[in-house]
């Protein structure tokens, strides 16, 4: 029987999911759909986990900046 190796699996598909997450953005920040809810921000819990992770490891060359995102969209939730 194969053991799962969990670390390098989630972190392969949080690397493959920031992008789709960062290109969901709008310009002020939010995420989701109309009408915004505060809860459409919840994917800046794995913006947070990939920047931290991203820390920790070597950043791929094309590799989209977080950062700047995370900062939109804690703003765009603060002044809900």
């Amino acid at each position: 029987m194969k053991t799962w190796q969990r670390e390098p699996e989630l972190l392969s598909a949080l690397d493959r999911a920031v992008p789709e997450i960062l290109n969901s953005q709008k310009d002020n920040g939010q995420f989701g759909s109309e009408p915004w809810i505060s809860t459409d921000q919840n994917v800046l819990l794995a913006l947070a986990a990939a920047w931290s992770s991203f820390a920790k490891r070597t950043i791929r060359p094309g590799a989209p900046s977080i950062c700047p995102g995370s900062i939109a969209a804690w703003c765009a939730l603060i002044t809900y």
